[in-house]
Formats: C-alpha cells, sequence, structure tokens
C-alpha cells in the first residue's frame, strides 16, 4: 500500500510537470473580414473596409472581387473584377475598397451588392462571413402624375370610345397605381357617355397609359358637349395634375358644301376677287366651321392669285346659312389659256362636308397677239427669199399661222417654188421665218413680184400679205449707174416724242428700168431703240427716178448727254452700184438739265436789285438766281431787266369848278411810258458744277433811267433769265418784278 501510494504521487508529480511545460505549436492563425456599409445612392462611392485580425511575420493576401445582389452592375454601381490586397509586416490591419455607383433618377426600393472575399494567402483565413453588403439607398422622389383632355366624335346611334392618356413625369422602378372616374360636365352619363370607375397601373419602366370611356352617339344636331375625368389615390407616385376634359364632338350637324366661281383677271396691275360661298344645308343652333386652303391647278400662287394664308379657318355663326371665302386674282396683258385653283376644305367643326372642293376659273380677257409680215426685195441671184412672220406680242400659248405664195408678176414654177405649210409659236416666241426658193436667170426683166399670204388658224378670215420683190441682176456692168447717199441734217431730239433725220439717196443719171437698194441703220454713239427707232428695207427707183429719201425716226428725251450719231448704209444694190454707202445722222441733245429754277421773293427792291456804284453792300443786296442743273459742263446766265412799253392815256379829273383840261405829258414822262427800256443786262459764264449767280451793280446809264422811272411811277419791270449749256442749248425764263 505505501508503495503503492508512491507510485501514484510519481505519476501525479509528472503529470503536473507536463501541464507547466509551454507547447511549441498552439498559436491561431490570422484572419480577414470585411465590414457591410450603407451608402446614399447619390454619394458617388461605397467604401468596404478589409481588416486582417493580427500582425504577422510575414506578408499575406487576399482576393475581393463585388457581386449582385438587387443592384445591377452598370446601371447601380461600376463593377469591381477581382482584385488582390496585399498586407506586408508593419503595415496597417486595415485597407479600403471604393465601388463606384451610378446615380440615376429612377424611384426604386434599396438596392445592395457585395464584395467577396477569396482565396487567402500567407497563413491568413477567410471565416465566414466571406462578404461585406452594401446597400444602396435611394435618394429619388417619386414621380408625378397627368391626364391629358381628349376628344372624339359621336357617331349617330353607336356607341364609340374616347381614350384619354395618362401620363408619369418620368420612369419608376417601383410599380405604380392611380384610381380614375369620370364626372358630369355638359355632357350626362348614361345619355352621352358611360360612367366609369377604374384603376390604371403601371409596371416599372412604363410611362403612360391610356385608359377608355365609352360614348353614346344620336341623332340631334346639338353643341359639343363635355364631362371630366378624375384621377384619385396614387401609389408611389403623386398627382400634379388630377383633372382632363372629354370633349363629344356631335357629327349630327348640317352638311356643308362649297360652290366655284368665275372671274375676269382684268389687266395688268389690277385686282379682281374671286368669291367662294360655302352653304349650310340647314340651320345650326351652333357655330360652323371648316379649314379653308388653296391649291394651285394651272394658276399659280402668287403671279395669278394670292395663295390662302395657312390654318385659315371660315366660321359660319349659329343661325346663318352660308359664309363666303374672298380671294383676290391679279390681272396681266398676257394672251394666255384660261387657268384655274382650288380652294378646298377640311377639318369640319359642327357639320359635315359633302362638297369640299371649290373650282376658281381666272378668265383671260388679253387679246390674241395679231399676226404680222414684213415685205421683201431679194436679188434674184440670191436664191431664197427669207420672209419674217411676227407677233404683236408674246402669247403663254401655242398660235399656229398656215401660209400659201400667190402670184403677182412673178411666177410660181418659173420665178420661185410655191410654198404652203404652217409656223407655230411657242409660249413666249414672237418671230418665225418662212423660207421660198427664189429661181436664177439670164433674162434683163423688171421687178417681179409674188405673195406670201399669212393667215390665224384659229380666226377664220384674218390675213395678212408680205409682197416680196425679185430685182433681177442681169444689167450689163457699163450701163450700171451710181447711187450716193447724203448725210442727215442734225436733228435736234426734244424732251419726248419723235422727229425725223431724213437722208436722201440720189442716183446720178436716170435709167429705163428700175432701181433697188437696201438700207439698214447702224449704231454710233446713238443706242438703237432708245436714242433712234431701227430702220431697214428697200429703195427702188422706177424708171426715170433718181432721188430717193429715207427717213429715220429720232426718239425725244431729257437726259443731258452729249451730241449723238449713227448711219444709214446701203447694201445690196439691183441694176445700179453704190458709189458712197454711208450717211451720218446726228442727234443733237437740247436738255439744259434745268430741273427748278429760285428767284426769291415776288418783290426785289429796285435799291436793292437796281443799286449803283455808291450804294453800301448791305443795301445793295442784288439778285440771287439759284438753279438746279445735271448739265455737265460751263452755263452761261444772261440776265436782262426791261422797263414794260405802256401806252400814254393819262387824264386829269375834272374840278368842281372848272371844265377838264388835258395836260400834255412831259417827254420824259413819254418816253418812260412809251418805250421799251433795258435797265439792265449782264451775261455770266458759271463755272463747271456751281448753280447760282449774284446780280448786282447798274452803269451810270441804268441809274439815271431809273431816277426816270420813279417819276414816271413805273412799277414793274421784266426780268428775263436765258440760260445756255455747254451744248448749246437755251432755256429762257421770264418773271414780272415790283419796283419800290
Amino acid at each position: 500500500m505505501p508503495r503503492l501510494r508512491a507510485v501514484m504521487a510519481t505519476i501525479a508529480a509528472a503529470c503536473v510537470s507536463v501541464v507547466l511545460l509551454p507547447a511549441a505549436s498552439a498559436q491561431a492563425a490570422p484572419t480577414f473580414s470585411v465590414d457591410s456599409p450603407t451608402v446614399s445612392e447619390g454619394a458617388g462611392v461605397a467604401t468596404f473596409t478589409v481588416t486582417l485580425s493580427e500582425a504577422v511575420g510575414n506578408t499575406v493576401t487576399v482576393n475581393v472581387h463585388t457581386s449582385s445582389v438587387t443592384a445591377t452592375s452598370s446601371l447601380d454601381y461600376v463593377a469591381l473584377p477581382q482584385t488582390t490586397l496585399t498586407f506586408n509586416p508593419g503595415d496597417p490591419l486595415t485597407k479600403t475598397v471604393n465601388v463606384q455607383l451610378i446615380d440615376d433618377q429612377l424611384d426604386e426600393n434599396d438596392e445592395s451588392f457585395t464584395l467577396q472575399l477569396t482565396t487567402a494567402t500567407g497563413g491568413a483565413t477567410i471565416p465566414p462571413p466571406t462578404f461585406g453588403t452594401a446597400t444602396i439607398q435611394d435618394d429619388d422622389d417619386p414621380p408625378t402624375l397627368t391626364v391629358e383632355d381628349a376628344s372624339a366624335t359621336e357617331h349617330t346611334n353607336a356607341t364609340s370610345l374616347i381614350g384619354f392618356r395618362i401620363k408619369l413625369s418620368r420612369a419608376s422602378g417601383k410599380p405604380i397605381t392611380v384610381k380614375w372616374t369620370t364626372a358630369n360636365g355638359t355632357a350626362v352619363s348614361p345619355g352621352d357617355y358611360t360612367h366609369t370607375t377604374n384603376t390604371a397601373t403601371f409596371n416599372p419602366g412604363t410611362v403612360s397609359q391610356f385608359v377608355n370611356v365609352q360614348i353614346v352617339g344620336d341623332t340631334i344636331d346639338e353643341t359639343d358637349e363635355s364631362f371630366s375625368l378624375i384621377l384619385s389615390d396614387p401609389t408611389n407616385a403623386t398627382i400634379a395634375d388630377n383633372t382632363a376634359v372629354g370633349l363629344i364632338r356631335d357629327d349630327d350637324g348640317p352638311n356643308i358644301t362649297i360652290a366655284g366661281t368665275t372671274v375676269t383677271e382684268g389687266g395688268p396691275g389690277t385686282t379682281q376677287t374671286a368669291r367662294l360661298i360655302v352653304a349650310l344645308s340647314a340651320l345650326s343652333p351652333q357655330d360652323v366651321s371648316v379649314a379653308v386652303a388653296s391649291a394651285d391647278g394651272t394658276a399659280t400662287a402668287g403671279s395669278d392669285y394670292d395663295a390662302i394664308p395657312a390654318n385659315t379657318r371660315l366660321t359660319v355663326p349659329a343661325g346663318q346659312h352660308v359664309g363666303a371665302i374672298e380671294v383676290p386674282v391679279h390681272g396681266d396683258a398676257l394672251d394666255e389659256l384660261d387657268e384655274t385653283f382650288n380652294v378646298n376644305l377640311t377639318a369640319p367643326q359642327g357639320g359635315n362636308i359633302t362638297a369640299a372642293n371649290g373650282l376658281v376659273t381666272i378668265t383671260d380677257d388679253d387679246a390674241t397677239p395679231a399676226i404680222v409680215v414684213q415685205d421683201l426685195a431679194v436679188i434674184e441671184g440670191a436664191g431664197v427669199a427669207t420672209v419674217t412672220v411676227g407677233l404683236t406680242a408674246a402669247s403663254s400659248r401655242p398660235l399656229t399661222a398656215a401660209y400659201v405664195t400667190r402670184d403677182g408678176t412673178a411666177l410660181a414654177g418659173i420665178d420661185y417654188a410655191g410654198q404652203n405649210g404652217s409656223v407655230t409659236f411657242n409660249p413666249g416666241e414672237t418671230v418665225k421665218f418662212v423660207s421660198i426658193p427664189v429661181a436664177s436667170d439670164t433674162v434683163i426683166e423688171d421687178v417681179e413680184t409674188f405673195a406670201l399670204v399669212v393667215s390665224d388658224t384659229a380666226t377664220p378670215g384674218a390675213s395678212v400679205v408680205a409682197t416680196i420683190a425679185i430685182v433681177d441682176d442681169d444689167l450689163t456692168p457699163g450701163a450700171t449707174p451710181n447711187l450716193a447717199i447724203s448725210d442727215g441734217s442734225p436733228v435736234r431730239e426734244g424732251d419726248s416724242g419723235t422727229r425725223a433725220a431724213e437722208f436722201t439717196v440720189r442716183m446720178d443719171r436716170p435709167l429705163a428700168r428700175p432701181v433697188a437698194v437696201k438700207y439698214a441703220t447702224v449704231p454710233g454713239t446713238a443706242t438703237a431703240g432708245e436714242d433712234f427707232e431701227v430702220a431697214q428695207g428697200a429703195l427702188t427707183f422706177a424708171p426715170g427716178e433718181s432721188t430717193k429719201t429715207i427717213r429715220v425716226l429720232v426718239k425725244g428725251d431729257s437726259e443731258i448727254e452729249s451730241n449723238e450719231d449713227f448711219t444709214v448704209v446701203l447694201l445690196e444694190p439691183f441694176n445700179a452700184r453704190v458709189a458712197s454707202a454711208t450717211g451720218l445722222g446726228i442727234i443733237v441733245d437740247d436738255d439744259t438739265g434745268l430741273t427748278e429754277l429760285d428767284v426769291p421773293g415776288s418783290t426785289i427792291r429796285s435799291n436793292s436789285l437796281l443799286c449803283g456804284k455808291g450804294a453800301s453792300s448791305k443795301r445793295c443786296r442784288g439778285l440771287l438766281v439759284r438753279w438746279e442743273s445735271e448739265a455737265r459742263g460751263k452755263m452761261r446766265v444772261a440776265v436782262d431787266v426791261f422797263l414794260p412799253a405802256k401806252k400814254s392815256s393819262s387824264k386829269t379829273k375834272k374840278s368842281a369848278k372848272s371844265s377838264a383840261v388835258k395836260k400834255k405829258p412831259s417827254s420824259t414822262t413819254k418816253s418812260a411810258s412809251k418805250r421799251r427800256m433795258r435797265l439792265l443786262s449782264r451775261t455770266y459764264t458759271v463755272k463747271r458744277g456751281k448753280r447760282s449767280v449774284r446780280v448786282r451793280r447798274l452803269s451810270s446809264r441804268s441809274r439815271s433811267l431809273i431816277r426816270r422811272v420813279k417819276a414816271a411811277k413805273v412799277r414793274t419791270a421784266r426780268l428775263t433769265l436765258t440760260f445756255t449749256n455747254s451744248e448749246g442749248a437755251r432755256e429762257i425764263k421770264r418773271y414780272t418784278i415790283k419796283l419800290r
């Protein structure tokens, strides 16, 4: 027993010794953990903190990445790919991981995603939970609800639907509901529409939807009626506008028709009115209106008529039967076909359109241009005679003229080739040509003629005739007379109208057979058509004649210009030769350019105009003559003052006590009253560009005459102003002035 106790004591002591010995491999491994942040959607970043449980003497790492829960990467946050966090000896025991958030305006529930910890190294471990959860708190207000007005036509004795659109201000991430119901206005349920109550539901992402209300048709002509649709009790949204108006358009109104009309266009610069009547089939208790628009036909808006402005409506007031549309129509001078345009009705309110188009016909009232032809002389050897056929004015429609040759002294088949046919003037054309072959021979013969008869195919019996002269070219050279044209006498142009410049064509010896020569005007410094009228034609000298005259019309104007010239040329002689082919015509400008003459005051005092050498400058103001002129060069102004001649017829009154006694007038008085006396004569040369001259001072003789004039009690004088420009043209102005 004692031995057993000793053994037990020894064993117990050994056990105690074992317990007290330190164990070399009993140290725990470090661990990784991560927190779970909560952050507002608009914060921009969610920050996770990864923590190492204790410091270690070696490097440890852990991998992290994000994973979606209710939040969606790329919509709610930016996904973080797998990333390694490294903790070196001595580093802090925490590291942060930032994940970018995506803000939006979508009202939605709070959402979340996680940061996952994986693959720890260096002896570290990841005890559960192995992730941290980030909660994104939504910070967006709920959207607002509105409802839009709507309208529909009732349709006779039938039902139809009117749709109201309910809208969200923006999409939501939550389901949204709103209740709606109808309420009477001028339209009353159940006669006009069916009262309805319901709920509209918007799934996430939906922003609008339609709800329908049934309307009831009838056959009563009545005004348009309305009712309301009202929103209430929304969920996950608020109401911004809770009421919409539903308009029921009546379709039982009268029929609407428009009638066409015809208007005559009138002359250039005039405006006529096309008036179209819009009529109702019956009177209506409400206003009836339609949209009105014009549309081109063959007439063109802007040139032929004024287009009806956009968005124009015509209203026939309640209780009235008709309305009118007026369209301005423009006149012109162009011959043309009648033209048309349309006035169209659309979008009726209060009635039904049964005739929507009104045709307006613009009747042309311009005369058809007349056909004209020119006579022609052609040398026999020329081979062809080309006759010009023209119109007096252009036309906008095609015109056709028929032609046929007719024998005179020249015979078809012998002297020329007979022709017949037609020419067509296209719109805008005014000239056509007809070519007729002419036969050549060696027979010396007189001038022969034939005719070209041209007829308007649209006007039976209307025809014109051109005479074609075939001039023989077989005369021997030795017997050929000489032709010469002289220069025309200078012609003053005048301010308007025309004046003739005459050119004489002489033949040096008469011939016993006809002689012919063509002539034509050629512009020089003068412009054809503007300064003179173009002249061309042929002169024919009958046997024995030796002179002919060419007249060229010169056009007057009031433009200040230099003298101008043109030439008349002789060409293509027959039975003669041209010795002097050109004659010069001079157009003399007679315009002074005076447009206004200013002689101030109707009374000119003698002591200010007719003052002498000794008068003070203040008293001797003189006469200021001022004018407006377009003259290019110098201007000469001649100033003359005359006393008018008067008959001597003075008598003295009878005295109350004695008979009448006639007194003989003195020689001074008689001389002053009977003779026309020149008191003043001055000529001034005014420099280029100057527009006034002042007249003053008199000679001793004039001052003497003034004294005699005063003695004779002459109170008026005659002032004559003569203006001469650098071209020699004169203009005279006369005035009566008073002497005091």
